[in-house]
């Protein structure tokens, strides 16, 4: 007897992990053999390994990026301070906005950078 690994009810999430929308009613997934939805499936999540590994090296490089820009100031509460400056935000969207478009927002060191550029932005407005 064979064992399946696919689950019918995650399919949907699971294409749109992978590809970014979710499958149409006339996907061949849902009337295909058990076997054939197997097959689907594994090659669905041979996909999702390979984009996760891409983001990551994305991400890497996107740190590594952000690091080389940031050596360039003095200090890093310098760059902060400068980058604030630089941009004049509008709000704490931009803020966010600013470090997504650097593409390193859902990294640690982005989260921090976020962070830090958000309080700086918020102290420059109460100095204002």
């Amino acid at each position: 007897m064979t064992t399946y690994t696919y689950e019918e009810t995650l399919y949907s999430d699971f294409h749109k992990d992978v590809y970014g929308f979710r499958p149409g009613q006339s996907d061949s997934f849902y009337t295909a053999s058990p076997d054939i939805k197997q097959v689907i499936w594994d090659q669905l999540g041979e996909l999702f390994e390979r984009n996760q590994r891409d983001e990551e090296q994305k991400n890497a490089e996107a740190i590594e990026n952000f690091k080389k820009y940031l050596s360039r100031f003095d200090s890093y509460a310098d760059a902060i301070s400068d980058i604030v400056k630089f941009n004049d935000f509008e709000s704490t969207l931009d803020v966010e906005d600013y470090v997504w478009n650097q593409g390193i927002l859902f990294t640690d060191i982005g989260r921090n950078i976020l962070n830090d550029l958000t309080h700086e932005f918020e102290r420059q407005e109460c100095v204002v």
